[in-house]
C-alpha cells in the first residue's frame, strides 16, 4: 500500500482518531527520553574531545556522541515504540486498544523483556541515524555560522537552526530507512509468528519475498515526519540551552 492508500484506509475505518493511536504513550515518554538523549550527546562530546569547542570538534566526535545519545534515549524510547506500534497495528488480540490493555498483553505474552523487544535492532537503526543526523547538523550549523559572518559569541538565529536540523534529519532518515523497516518488522511480530530470527534473517527474508524496494517502504512518510520533527526538537533544545545558561546559570554559554 502507498502512503495515500494507508491515509485513506485509516480515515475510512477509524477517522481522525486513527492517526493519533499511541499519542499518550509518546507524550508520557518523550520528555524524559529527550533528557537522556541530549544529556548523552553533550556527555559524549565532552568525553571524546574534552576542552574542545563544538565548532572545532571532528565529525567523528559528533557521530559517536550521537550514537551515545541514542543508547541513552533508547532505554525509554524502545518500550514507547513497542507499545505505540502495537496500538497502531494490532487490535485483535487484546480487547480495548488502550495503553494499559496493550501493556498488559505484552507483559502477559512476553514478560518484562517484551517491552524491549527489538532493542538491538532499534539501536542498529537509530544509532547510525542519530550519528549521521548530528554530524550533518553540526556541519550545516557551523558552516552557516561562518558563512553568515556571526561572531564567536553570537548564536545562529533560530530559522537557520531549524533549517539545519530539518535538512540533517531528512538526510539521515533517507539513508537509514532500510534499517527502520527491519526494526519495525521485528518489533510488531508476535511471539507466535517469530518470522524473523534476527536482523540479518529479516533483511534476507524481506528481500527474497518482497524485493529490495520493500526496504524503502514508508520512506516518504518517514521523511515528512522526521525532517520537521528534527527541526522542531533541535530548535527547542538550542533555545532551552541558551535560556539555561543566560537565565538559570546567570552567565554566558560556554564557547561553542
Amino acid at each position: 500500500l502507498g502512503t495515500r492508500d494507508v491515509i485513506a484506509r485509516t480515515w475510512r475505518h477509524e477517522g481522525l482518531r486513527g492517526f493519533y493511536k499511541g499519542f499518550l504513550v509518546v507524550l508520557g515518554f518523550t520528555v524524559p527520553a529527550h533528557i537522556f538523549y541530549f544529556g548523552g550527546y553533550e556527555f559524549g562530546k565532552r568525553l571524546l574531545e574534552p576542552g574542545v569547542a563544538d565548532k572545532d570538534q571532528s565529525a567523528t566526535t559528533h557521530f559517536l556522541a550521537g550514537m551515545i545519545a541514542e543508547v541513552c534515549g533508547a532505554l525509554l524510547w524502545t518500550p514507547m515504540d513497542v507499545v505505540k506500534q502495537r496500538m497502531q497495528v494490532d487490535t485483535r488480540s487484546h480487547g480495548a486498544n488502550t495503553v494499559l490493555s496493550v501493556s498488559r498483553h505484552i507483559l502477559k505474552k512476553a514478560g518484562v523483556t517484551g517491552f524491549w523487544r527489538g532493542f538491538v535492532p532499534a539501536l542498529a537503526t537509530y544509532a547510525p541515524f542519530v550519528g549521521i543526523y548530528f554530524t550533518c547538523y553540526e556541519k550545516f550549523k557551523w558552516s552557516l555560522h561562518r558563512g553568515l559572518h556571526y561572531g564567536a559569541e553570537e548564536s545562529l538565529p533560530l530559522p537557520w537552526v531549524l533549517a539545519s536540523g530539518g535538512l540533517a534529519g531528512a538526510i539521515a532518515a533517507f539513508v537509514t530507512c532500510p534499517l527502520d523497516v527491519v526494526k519495525t518488522r521485528i518489533q510488531v511480530q508476535t511471539s507466535a509468528e517469530s518470522a524473523y530470527r534476527g536482523i540479518g534473517h529479516a533483511v534476507t527474508s524481506i528481500v527474497r519475498e518482497e524485493g529490495g524496494a520493500a526496504l524503502m517502504s514508508g520512506v516518504v512518510p518517514r521523511l515528512l515526519w522526521i525532517a520537521p520533527s528534527c527541526a522542531i526538537t533541535i530548535g527547542a533544545y538550542e533555545v532551552a540551552k541558551s535560556f539555561f545558561w543566560k537565565k538559570v546559570a546567570n552567565r554566558e554559554p560556554p564557547p561553542e
